[in-house]
């Protein structure tokens, strides 16, 4: 099997016949996310319709062998933050690039309407497969395991949303994914270093975290720098700050304050 041999589908039916295979093999790993799917689309609670929101199937030769979904965070109360959710590839499909061409169509969609993903895994195989598509580990967010922060190629770009049935262009093979749930609450400082509490921090994570915890608007009126002010997005915020020293200091103060500084 090659990667073309794979196709992503936007879907706004769910193939609740077909998705009777992939709930009875989640289940039989402990999974009942597939389940609640399912339950959630018949019932109309949960059908991925809402503006920003988008629901994939993953095929090969006609066989349904896996689900992916995008939300808006229901945790956070912030139109600009989505959620990856229920995402599952079957068993005999795993390593094989079909995860990795779910989340990726998820990307895809999600870049013109949110400024954060977020995510939770307790997997570590998963954990791996997330950070190989971007995915920042967020030891400092209860709740969350992964955040990743979105871009566009240029910030005042309009990117048109995946259209229905759309195929998606074959990447590397992927290690196995499984479901897993998500949410995204309030950060709180991770004890890491008992003399430099941003030991281990990077300016990207600490910055997403910044954004997760506060949104850029609030973060404008706290930080009086044209790039959080006018047009505010995660390179232009980057660069300055590191070409900034004096600048980044005052971030780090804010971000060190926690979520009530």
């Amino acid at each position: 099997m090659t990667g073309s041999d794979i196709q992503v589908e936007r879907v706004t039916a769910l193939p609740v016949e077909e998705l009777a295979g992939l709930v009875a093999a989640s289940e039989a790993e402990g999974f009942g996310f597939l389940r609640r799917l399912r339950e959630e689309w018949t019932t109309a609670r949960e059908r991925f319709d809402r503006p920003g929101e988008a629901f994939f199937t993953a095929r090969i030769q006609g066989r349904l062998t896996g689900v992916c979904g995008l939300s808006r965070d229901p945790y956070t109360g912030r139109s600009d933050v989505g959620r990856v959710r229920r995402l599952y590839v079957l068993p005999a499909f795993r390593g094989q690039g079909v995860g990795r061409r779910l989340v990726e169509a998820v990307l895809e969609v999600a870049r013109p309407h949110f400024t954060l993903l977020s995510l939770r895994t307790d997997n570590p195989v998963a954990a791996r497969f997330y950070e190989g598509l971007g995915f920042d580990p967020s030891p400092g967010l209860e709740c969350t395991t992964h955040l990743k922060a979105l871009e566009l190629p240029d910030p005042r770009a309009s990117v048109a949303s995946l259209p229905v049935r759309t195929r998606i262009p074959p990447p590397a093979a992927d290690p196995p994914a499984r479901g897993c749930s998500h949410s995204l609450e309030r950060p709180s400082m991770p004890d890491l270093h008992p003399k430099d509490p941003l030991h281990g921090i990077t300016l990207e994570n600490l910055l997403t975290q910044l954004v997760a915890r506060h949104g850029w608007e609030e973060l404008g009126r706290r930080l009086d720098f044209r790039c959080f002010q006018e047009d505010p997005s995660m390179k232009s915020c980057l660069t300055f700050l590191r070409r900034a020293p004096w600048a980044r200091k005052q971030v780090e103060a804010l971000f060190l304050r926690g979520p009530k500084g």
